[in-house]
């Protein structure tokens, strides 16, 4: 199974397979994405797109994305109605209710976090 997750927020970096790639296209992925994470309000449209583009190739089974904003509903929907499976994951305060009602949903507690963040001891 292949999952995407996707985290909503403007702290985006290249990743250098993909930079190769795009290089010869004439496409600066870094200025691109330095352009993004400087304009927070459009990453959302950057990450609907790519959830949705990753659906239609295939490339995903599962999308799970990493915020509670009702602007992704209309691109949760597309990914559906291509067949795939979605999960929104937020914390308590700001999900939308939207998002909550139409698709699977997980609130992330202060615990989960804690754990995730937590230091690794050997």
């Amino acid at each position: 199974m292949k999952i995407k997750l996707i985290v909503d927020g403007g702290n985006m970096k290249p990743g250098p397979a993909v930079a190769q790639q795009l290089g010869p296209m004439g496409i600066n992925l870094g200025k691109v994405i330095e352009d993004v994470n400087q304009k927070e309000k459009g990453i959302d449209v950057w990450i609907a797109i790519d959830m949705v583009k990753e659906a239609i190739q295939e490339n995903i089974d599962v999308c799970v994305l990493i915020s509670g904003d009702a602007d992704f509903v209309p691109a949760f929907n597309l990914i559906k109605d291509i067949g795939k499976n979605v999960l929104s994951c937020a914390v308590p305060r700001g999900y939308s209710n939207e998002l909550r009602q139409k698709f699977p949903y997980y609130i992330l507690k202060k615990e989960d976090l804690n754990k995730c963040f937590a230091k690794k001891t050997k």
